[in-house]
């Protein structure tokens, strides 16, 4: 039902030169079907499967197949604007940032805009990179922190040697991922 459009909106980034790690987390409605057909069409795809785990086991089997200089998770439902990895891009390489975060806007089935949750941060933060535990504190303290990965675009070698994962086995796994990212990180900025 809503795999199509995410697909659709990663293959016609701006941002051309992706790797597009796809999981497929034991399906039974015949995604897995639909992401072979993009495959075939799109050598930046890779399509994984696994017998159904939770997104902390597909996202964490995913990574070890990822060569590429940055990494972004994105959910199944998510649709992101042409741009946006190439902006995320961009100002990692010209501020020297271990990773960059940006604001996200709800949608309902109907295709309509909702506030909650509040993903906007923009009237919050200064235009600059901050030390990552300094701007977790401030975005905890302004209740602005958002701990979805889907809004991280982060530097792969960083993530690497900050040995981070997802925890398996838990709810709200994107909370510790989180937190860990903004405690581990020199230099963050909020797009």
């Amino acid at each position: 039902k809503f795999i199509r459009k995410p697909m659709e909106h990663l293959i016609h980034q701006t941002y051309k030169n992706l790797e597009i790690i796809v999981v497929d987390d034991g399906s039974t409605d015949g995604s897995g079907e639909l992401l072979n057909v993009f495959a075939a069409k799109d050598c930046r795809i890779k399509v994984l499967t696994q017998k159904n785990g939770g997104q902390s086991k597909a996202r964490n089997h995913a990574l070890p197949f990822a060569t590429g200089e940055y990494i972004y998770f994105m959910d199944s439902d998510d649709v992101l604007d042409k741009d946006l990895l190439l902006t995320c891009y961009k100002s990692c390489i010209e501020d020297n940032l271990d990773f960059c975060f940006f604001d996200a806007v709800s949608i309902d089935e109907r295709g309509n805009e909702t506030y909650e949750p509040n993903y906007d941060r923009r009237n919050v933060l200064q235009d600059r990179a901050f030390r990552g535990e300094e701007l977790l504190v401030d975005l905890q303290r302004r209740y602005k922190l958002c701990t979805a990965p889907w809004c991280n675009f982060i530097r792969y070698e960083f993530y690497k040697n900050s040995k981070q994962s997802f925890y398996d086995g838990i709810i709200h796994e994107d909370e510790l991922f989180t937190a860990r990212l903004y405690l581990r990180a020199d230099r963050v900025k909020c797009l």
